[in-house]
Parts: structure tokens; C-alpha cells; sequence
């Protein structure tokens, strides 16, 4: 209900021409123009600001703005979603170029960081490098010693290491980003990070950690030789798959082992034991979501769902938990919200998800399909577990589905 009158709200704001919506924005950063997206409800709305760091390879423009739009408006923030640089070191990407003939991984790699690449202090060494690519630092010593076409890769080696937009200020773009949106101290500042941009996240709270609020870390990691800070006093929220295929659970690449890395941060400040719980208990383990929950200030929240992919969206909502309205309780302390929700949709499996035509449920009954204003759109009876959408656009919507005596409610996206 909460969610229905605060989206209503949105649409009436848009006819009175309150609701600002998507703007692009840019402004400059060390003599380089920086580019960023914001996402506002209406005027008399905003509560918070919350800034949301894709992954490596990725764009604001990879993120759904009805999505979006739709948790600025529900959460009464603004979103903004800055826009990391591609790699500025040509050098490095001719050397990873260089390296996919021996490893084709490299040569994706380099695929991802002319897109885009945060300076999030994160790197490869030079011995993990070598390993790889099955050599020795002694012969790549060597080369670039002795062979004039591999000397301009000396100073990697020198270093021994290999690291991402190196010379990228990027916790200055965020620190104008977050000084600019919460120049008024009834504004606080939130950070979600995604994959690399969970390792940005980290960095601009370690570096910074009095100017931000609370951390959402999905899918994203630390870099090996990085330590929590001592002063590191702000709650987290971490969601990481155990079968997570781009940053592995158990540390690889580029990322610190993720169980490693959670007792770190829990023990830099007092906790005792977490309260344990696991969403979907009725289902087998490898459809579940382990939670642990250390309540002491400052919280440290982990999900770490079973079997789930990288991007995390469709494989906790086959489990009726929505991503964004699981980030938005946890950031805007909203426990009646999220126990409402688990309460509405713990037994509910809706698979695909998101669905391109024809909907599975393991409940039938009577289902009710609203849009993210409260509108309803569809409705009908489930025949053996299935609901047609195919008249929908794509979108979020909100499944209702009635069985008997129970009511059950899920987030449901339509590609």
C-alpha cells in the first residue's frame, strides 16, 4: 500500500508538473567533463540522495529508468547515477590486447574497460598476471628489459601490479556530486555500488567515511590488499551470490575472498553474533537466500542468495524478494515495509523473472496485476501455475495473486 499511494502521488505531481523525472547533467572534473543522470520526485519529496555506481563496462543508460524513476519516487530521493570514464592508459589496454592471445579472458576485459572503468584503486599483480597466462615474472622481466617493443610496459612490472584508471580522481566526482545534491543538512547521502562500482563505493566511504550515510554493496567487492579503515562506521548492506561467475565468492581476479572480506568489517567495530534467518526455508537449498543480520551499530547486513547469477535482479525475484525495495528498507530504516513484504511473498515463486510472455507460479487462484501508479492491468485465474502478460509493455509490475484465505504479493517484470 505504501508503495501504491507514493507512486499515485508521482503521477498526480506529474500533472500538476512537479515531478522533475531523468535530466542528464555534466560538469568538470580535473579539465575532463564528467557526465551523470539524476532521477528526482516531486519537489516537496526529497528526502534523501542516493548515488548509484554501475559496474565495469556499463552506463547509467544500462540501468532501466522506469526502474529508476520509480525507487527515486518511492523513496523519496534523489537518485543520481554518475558515469565512470573508459580507461585513460592506453598502454594498459595494449598490453591487455597483447595478453588475450595468450588469455581470450584479457582481451574481454579490455573489451569492458574502453566502455567504461572506475578509479576504485583496484588492480592485478603482476604475479597473479603471470600465472595466468602461464609464465614467469622472471621472463616477463626480461622482455620488457630487453626487448624494445615491450619496454613501454616496463613500469607495470616495476610496480607489480596492473591497475584500473589509475590516474582517475573519481572519489572527487563523487565528493562534488554528493556535495552539490546535500548542500542542505536535511539531505543525507547514500551510496549503492555494482560489481566494480561496489569497490568504488568502498573506496569513496573509506576515504570519506563521515560524508556517507549508508553503503549497498550488490555483487561487488574490495580489492585484494585492501583493508577496512579503523574509523569505518557506516552501515552496509552486502548482496553476493556464492556462485557469483564475475566476482567469484572466494576471491579471484581482482576481488578479496567476499566471506573474508565480511568478517573484516565486522569485527572492525564491536558485534556480537548475527540473528540468522533464510528467505524461501520451504524450498531447496539452492533456491534460498542465507541472511545474516549483525544489528549492533553499525549494521552489517548480508544476503548472499544460493546459486544466483552476477546481476542478482531475476534470481531474487524468483524468489519474491525485489532487489531495489530490499535496498530501499535497508537504507531508509522501513522494517514494517519489509516484513510486510517478506510476510506477502515468501512462499510465492514466480519463474521466469523477468518474463517475456507467459508467467510460472507454484500457487493457482485468482491474480491481480497492477502497474507501479496503482492502475490495474490485468487480471484472471492461473491455469496450472500460469499467467499470461503478453499484453503488458514491458515494465515492473505488482503480482496479487488470492488463494483461498491467502493473499500473496510480488514484484514482477515484464522484459
Amino acid at each position: 500500500m505504501r508503495k501504491l499511494l507514493l507512486t499515485t502521488l508521482a503521477v498526480l505531481l506529474t500533472t500538476a508538473g512537479l515531478y522533475a523525472g531523468r535530466q542528464v547533467y555534466s560538469t568538470t572534473i580535473d579539465n575532463v567533463t564528467r557526465k551523470y543522470v539524476v532521477y528526482t520526485p516531486g519537489m516537496y519529496q526529497r528526502e534523501h540522495v542516493v548515488i548509484l555506481l554501475h559496474g565495469m563496462g556499463e552506463t547509467y543508460d544500462d540501468y532501466d529508468s522506469y526502474t529508476m524513476q520509480s525507487f527515486a519516487t518511492e523513496n523519496k530521493c534523489v537518485l543520481i547515477l554518475p558515469q565512470a570514464l573508459p580507461e585513460q592508459d592506453e598502454t594498459l589496454l595494449d598490453l591487455l590486447d597483447l595478453i588475450g592471445g595468450f588469455k581470450p579472458e584479457m582481451g574481454d576485459l579490455k573489451t569492458a574497460l574502453t566502455k567504461s572503468a572506475w578509479g576504485a584503486n583496484v588492480y592485478v599483480t603482476i604475479d597473479d598476471l603471470c600465472t595466468a597466462i602461464g609464465t614467469t615474472k622472471a621472463v616477463l622481466e626480461s622482455l620488457v628489459n630487453n626487448m624494445p617493443a615491450y619496454y613501454k610496459y616496463k613500469h607495470f612490472v616495476d610496480a607489480g601490479k596492473i591497475e584500473i584508471n589509475a590516474g582517475v580522481n573519481d572519489c572527487k566526482f563523487i565528493g562534488h556530486l554528493r556535495d552539490e545534491y546535500s548542500s542542505n543538512d536535511y539531505y543525507d547521502t547514500n551510496i549503492i555500488g555494482c560489481s566494480l562500482g561496489g569497490a568504488m563505493a568502498y573506496r569513496y566511504a573509506f576515504e570519506n567515511p563521515s560524508k556517507v550515510r549508508k553503503l549497498v554493496d550488490a555483487s561487488g567487492f574490495v580489492s585484494k590488499g585492501v583493508t577496512v579503515p579503523s574509523n569505518y562506521n557506516i552501515p552496509t548492506f552486502i548482496i553476493h551470490s556464492d556462485t557469483d561467475e564475475i566476482v567469484p565468492y572466494d576471491g579471484g581476479f581482482f576481488n578479496r575472498p567476499i566471506g573474508e572480506f565480511i568478517s573484516e568489517l565486522v569485527q572492525t567495530n564491536p558485534h556480537g553474533a548475527p540473528s540468522i534467518r533464510i528467505i524461501n526455508q520451504s524450498e531447496p537449498y539452492d533456491e534460498q537466500i542465507y541472511v545474516r543480520d549483525w544489528k549492533e551499530n553499525p549494521e552489517v547486513l548480508v544476503y548472499e542468495p544460493r546459486k544466483a547469477s552476477h546481476s542478482l535482479v531475476g534470481d531474487l525475484a524468483n524468489l519474491g524478494v525485489d532487489l531495489y525495495d530490499t535496498i530501499g528498507d535497508f537504507l531508509f530504516n522501513d522494517p514494517s515495509a519489509a516484513d510486510e513484504a517478506t510476510a506477502d511473498s515468501k512462499r510465492l515463486a514466480i519463474y521466469p523473472n523477468p518474463v517475456e510472455d507467459i508467467a510460472n507460479v507454484n500457487i493457482d487462484g485468482k491474480y491481480e496485476i497492477f502497474n507501479l501508479a496503482g492502475v490495474k492491468v490485468a487480471s484472471g485465474d492461473t491455469e496450472n501455475g500460469i499467467i499470461d502478460m503478453t499484453s503488458l509493455i514491458a515494465g515492473r509490475y505488482i503480482l496479487m495473486l488470492t488463494s483461498g484465505n491467502d493473499v500473496y504479493r510480488s514484484i514482477i517484470i515484464k522484459k
